[in-house]
């Protein structure tokens, strides 16, 4: 006598089948995503990261030179004026002049008033960012992603 459907997933033992349980599947599927590569060193992402919550940049007074050379790539300093303007305004790490070409807006609570150009424009705050930082805001809404299709 054939078993019904409903009988057979009674009966399946979903830990020792070939694809394992969905749940751990899921979790590897998403540890796998928050690893990258930058060059040749891996770095992890981690969605709590005071970056991803910044309003303003952070405070110069902060700043971290990095003294074995640039925070992303490694690259080492060649002279100390390598460091002029090489702090991300994110992490407030040193990076050399090749992983800070780009600019992103902070955060912006909807409530805070926000500052208008002459013709009435909102002007969005931005700040330096390293390619570091700037890939963690990438791996953030490729995960983001990932969880909203899983779910």
């Amino acid at each position: 006598m054939a078993q019904r459907p409903a009988e057979l997933m009674q009966n399946a033992n979903i830990k020792h089948s070939a694809i394992g349980t969905p749940h751990n599947k899921v979790d590897t599927l998403l540890e796998t995503s928050r690893k990258f590569v930058i060059g040749d060193r891996e770095f992890t992402f981690n969605e709590q990261e005071n970056i991803f919550f910044m309003e303003s940049a952070i405070n110069p007074r902060s700043y971290t030179n990095t003294s074995d050379g640039c925070n992303t790539c490694a690259e080492a300093w060649k002279s100390a004026k390598d460091l002029t303007g090489s702090h991300c305004h994110f992490c407030g790490k040193s990076s050399c002049k090749k992983c800070m070409t780009k600019t992103r807006l902070f955060l912006k609570k909807d409530d805070a008033p926000r500052d208008l150009t002459k013709s009435g424009k909102q002007i969005f705050a931005r700040g330096s960012i390293c390619m570091l930082c700037d890939r963690k805001f990438l791996v953030k809404d490729m995960v983001q992603g990932t969880l909203e299709e899983i779910t």
